[in-house]
C-alpha cells in the first residue's frame, strides 16, 4: 500500500527529488518491518495449519 502511494505521488510529479528519496527509505524500511514480523510469526501459522 506505501509504495502504491508513492508511485502515485512519484508520477504526478508531487513530490521533490529530497523528498523521493525519503520516501524510498520510508517505503524500504516498512518492507523490511513486514518482512521480518512474517518470518517470526512464521511457526506460529504452521502450528495453527498443521492442528
Amino acid at each position: 500500500m506505501a509504495s502504491h502511494a508513492f508511485n502515485v505521488l512519484d508520477a504526478r510529479k508531487a513530490i521533490s527529488q529530497a523528498q523521493r528519496q525519503n520516501y524510498i527509505l520510508k517505503v524500504r524500511e516498512l518492507s523490511i518491518g513486514c518482512a521480518k514480523l512474517y518470518k517470526e510469526q512464521e511457526s506460529e501459522r504452521n502450528e495453527r495449519v498443521n492442528a
